[in-house]
């Protein structure tokens, strides 16, 4: 494909003794690939590193999980900084486990305007500034992603998992999904045929433009988007 340009983007939440390691593997693969890339971290544009927010929340008493402020920030600098690098697409690895897990974690939750945003091709025409997200590994497993990264030698050196990953509730979600996958091998296409079948009913219910962020600009479900509004309960605005 002669008329694409591929570029490479990385958050950097901060968090120690975790994404220091897979910034070397992030390293090792695009010089590899040679391909153009850029860092961007929470401490230079949130005010602080994950392991620092998780810290000023629980001094707080505010009643967010680490992964909370992990999947706002990150979603909120993917964008931010996939527009500023001139993309027109933000490819990200979201595989088949990943889309189940969030999609049931939404449904106890209850949050089926979140579930809205699930489908495979998100962002287009909803707001000028947003930029169309694809998620090429939609219908792919997990183990087949890791078992073609060994089988092609793009796996981790070493792996690590985040550290705060079994205080959420995708952790839970997912070990439970496992053990009905093994148990019952299908379960989790069935799962994402049951979403795939809901998501015309909730884009049409939950269609709507969004707004513009009156603090930092950016898109936003109301008067100041999420980021902002954790920024300012954290006290970094």
């Amino acid at each position: 494909m002669p008329n694409w340009h591929i570029s490479a983007l990385l958050i950097d939440e901060g968090i120690k003794g975790y994404r220091e390691k897979t910034i070397k593997d992030f390293l090792r693969v695009v010089d590899v690939l040679n391909v153009p890339y850029r860092i961007v971290r929470f401490k230079d544009e949130i005010g602080a590193t994950l392991d620092e927010i998780v810290k000023i929340g629980r001094e707080k008493g505010l009643p967010y999980l680490p992964c909370t402020y992990c999947g706002v920030f990150r979603r909120y600098l993917l964008n931010k900084y996939a527009r500023e690098m001139g993309a027109t697409v933000l490819v990200t690895a979201h595989n088949l486990d990943d889309i189940v897990q969030t999609f049931l974690m939404n449904i106890l939750r209850n949050d089926l305007q979140r579930i809205s945003r699930l489908g495979p091709v998100t962002g287009v025409g909803e707001h000028p500034k947003f930029v169309r997200k694809v998620k090429l590994f939609y219908e792919i497993p997990e183990k087949e992603i890791v078992i073609y990264a060994l089988l092609n030698g793009i796996f981790p050196e070493t792996f690590v998992e985040c550290p705060y990953a079994p205080l959420g509730m995708r952790w839970d979600i997912r070990t439970a999904i496992n053990r009905w996958e093994e148990k019952h091998p299908g379960t989790k296409y069935a799962i994402l045929r049951s979403l795939l079948q809901l998501l015309p009913l909730l884009q049409k219910k939950y269609k709507g433009r969004p707004q513009t962020c009156k603090i930092c600009g950016e898109p936003a479900t109301g008067d100041i988007c999420r980021a902002c509004e954790l920024r300012r309960d954290l006290g970094l605005i």
